[in-house]
């Protein structure tokens, strides 16, 4: 039976309440935002002939940077968002199941902890005021194209759309938030408290698996991202501006920069855990083996029988040495790897692709 001491934790604003009463998935949260950008964007194309083309530039349905930014990324996000309190209850479940922590109570008081950060009574207007200036900055770029698209045959869409740019926004500024002191709250609980670590666990992680599995589960968003990056990248007209190029540049290089991070990030406190236990257990076995060889090394001369039990103790602590040298030190397992970093690295195919196929065609006569 489950805990119900790990339900999940939501943020005290409008748009999460209705999340939890509509009882949304974040499958069915991210189609809904998907299907409302088709709708907004349809609509607007449709009432200005610009399916296909449009007088100054690319139509809707070749303008496929919008099409990925508001059909994948940012449904994606949303599908997190609505993901992350599930997904912590599982990460403090799957841990508190397995025993991790010598105190019973160390979990418990750090999820009433998150609950306190997550209900913050300053969360939501400075979330608020963030989506403020960012629909203001999409203003500004909307407004002042870099790019000819359809959308600016129809300069009235911006407006249109401007409820669903501060609903992400917003439901972007509140998940970073939450993402941030989770990771806070995950790595004070691990550096502060012992941990039991079980080396033959099926989960092949110690029996920490859980975290490896919810970090696996950020790949969906860190590869919508950059898939995002990839499309931007490639729909480039040649003619771009130098701050557009400037501009792409840089946020690949966040990109490359922040995605190892968020897949180690949480991870590193626990790995700091599991290595010192296997450093201890590692300490008192030498420390264990000098007493032992020292005391053989004095008795050398002696008899040999009674030599016999030091020799058989130190061949004991050699063989445990090399049994706590296999303790897992990474709380993932092969899979959860796999996983992260195939969502995070996949927009690199097309990239590498198209150079593959230049550099092949400059080759061939």
């Amino acid at each position: 039976m489950r805990d119900d001491t790990y339900e999940p934790i939501y943020n005290r604003d409008w748009v999460t309440a209705f999340l939890k009463w509509s009882r949304l998935t974040p499958l069915g949260a991210g189609l809904l935002l998907a299907a409302l950008n088709l709708l907004v964007n349809g609509l607007f194309a449709h009432r200005s002939g610009t399916w296909f083309d449009s007088s100054i530039g690319m139509g809707m349905l070749n303008d496929y940077q919008v099409l990925v930014f508001s059909l994948l990324f940012q449904p994606t996000v949303i599908a997190s968002f609505c993901w992350f309190p599930h997904g912590m209850r599982h990460l403090y479940e799957g841990i508190a199941k397995e025993g991790v922590f010598e105190s019973g109570q160390v979990l418990k008081l750090s999820y009433e902890h998150l609950r306190e950060r997550f209900q913050a009574p300053l969360v939501v207007p400075i979330a608020a005021a963030w989506a403020g200036f960012a629909c203001f900055a999409e203003s500004y770029i909307f407004f002042r194209p870099l790019t000819a698209s359809w959308l600016q045959a129809q300069p009235n869409v911006f407006w249109f759309r401007l409820p669903l740019e501060f609903l992400f926004n917003f439901m972007l500024a509140m998940g970073f938030y939450d993402t941030l002191v989770m990771l806070i709250a995950v790595r004070k609980v691990f550096r502060e408290n012992p941990i039991r670590v079980q080396p033959f666990h099926p989960d092949r992680a110690g029996g920490l698996g859980a975290v490896g599995r919810f970090t696996a589960n950020i790949g969906y968003a860190v590869g919508a991202v950059g898939l995002f990056l990839t499309i931007v990248l490639f729909q480039r007209p040649p003619d771009t501006a130098l701050l557009y190029n400037i501009m792409i540049g840089f946020m690949f290089a966040v990109y490359f920069s922040l995605a190892p991070i968020a897949f180690y990030f949480p991870l590193w406190s626990a790995h700091d855990a599991m290595l010192s236990v296997r450093d201890s257990l590692a300490r008192d076995i030498s420390s264990e083996f000098d007493a032992v060889h020292a005391r053989l090394q004095s008795m050398r001369s002696k008899d040999a029988e009674k030599n016999e039990p030091l020799l058989k103790r130190l061949r004991q602590l050699s063989e445990e040495r090399d049994l706590i040298n296999r303790y897992p030190v990474w709380p993932f397992d092969a899979s959860s790897l796999r996983k992260f970093f195939g969502l995070a690295l996949s927009p690199l195919v097309p990239i590498l692709t198209s150079l593959f196929l230049d550099l092949l065609s400059n080759w061939l006569p």
